[in-house]
């Protein structure tokens, strides 16, 4: 069920067989407000949707909340670990015109599962795409807690407007469908995320004036794979009889079934052909 290997919102390279289609908001460009609803719609039937690799995309700038201007370098403050689900109140996910899943505090159920699931190093990786990236000490301090540090430096002094950033995280750091369901057709698929209040995402110190998040825009990023031209996993079998006495044999493996380049190629030499049930040919 957690086999999280290839999730983790991971852009694959993409081809005509591997695709992302983006999605946004049905109800327009969304200012991200506190207790907004943002909704997403996913009614293309025809398309086979991998799941397991969507993901969300936030834009948008961590602001003064007094005046609404950016924060100056020296500021001691940032967006805590995994602070993008601490940004919403509730997230429902209907399939089907069915509620599937309807859960509150998701900030809490996401760090509560992804803590222990996720690799100590995932903060080394692509963690900080997503703020992932755990405190060494309960202070606003970067002298004393390392993930402070971290986020802060990815969000406040790196960028070159302070504070803005492009986030991208997983869906199943939301929803446990993500995990279970790889790829789905055929039926419309509904995302409602409810804006919470700002505070429980952002940390800073007592110096640093309190902060708010300015959203430019949210979307969804689902891979849609095309099956009839997804070939790299089909299997052909192929059988050459092999002369006695001779040291050297060469056998074509071209086939009118390839359509792409082989991955993969087993080879197996039969001692005996044999058509006698006394015969094992499975050794």
């Amino acid at each position: 069920m957690y086999d999280l290997i290839h999730a983790g919102g991971v852009e694959y390279p993409e081809t005509d067989k591997y695709h992302y289609n983006t999605w946004y908001p049905t109800n327009g460009l969304t200012d991200g407000n506190e207790y907004k609803a943002i909704r997403f719609n996913i009614r293309q039937d025809n398309l086979l949707l991998h799941w397991t690799n969507a993901y969300l995309v936030l834009e948008g700038q961590l602001i003064k909340k007094a005046g609404g201007t950016a924060f100056e370098d020296g500021d001691l403050i940032t967006l805590i670990h995994n602070a993008i689900p601490h940004m919403f109140s509730n997230v429902k996910l209907s399939v089907g015109n069915r509620v599937v899943e309807n859960i509150n505090q998701i900030g809490h159920v996401s760090s509560m599962i992804y803590d222990v699931l996720y690799n100590r190093s995932k903060k080394n990786c692509d963690g900080l795409d997503f703020m992932w990236y755990p405190d060494t000490a309960a202070t606003a301090s970067e002298a004393d807690n390392k993930g402070f540090a971290a986020r802060r430096k990815y969000l406040i002094t790196l960028p070159t407007t302070n504070g803005t950033f492009n986030l991208r995280i997983p869906l199943h750091m939301f929803f446990g469908f993500m995990e279970n369901f790889v790829v789905l057709k055929g039926y419309p698929v509904e995302i409602e995320m409810v804006r919470g209040p700002d505070y429980p995402a952002i940390f800073r110190a007592d110096a640093a004036g309190q902060g708010k998040l300015n959203f430019k825009s949210i979307t969804l990023n689902v891979p849609v794979v095309e099956p009839f031209l997804y070939t790299f996993r089909e299997r052909h079998g192929m059988f050459a009889p092999v002369p006695q006495g001779i040291t050297d044999f060469q056998q074509p493996i071209t086939s009118n079934y390839f359509t792409e380049r082989p991955q993969m190629i087993w080879v197996g030499f039969q001692q005996k052909n044999a058509t006698d049930q006394k015969f094992n040919p499975a050794t």
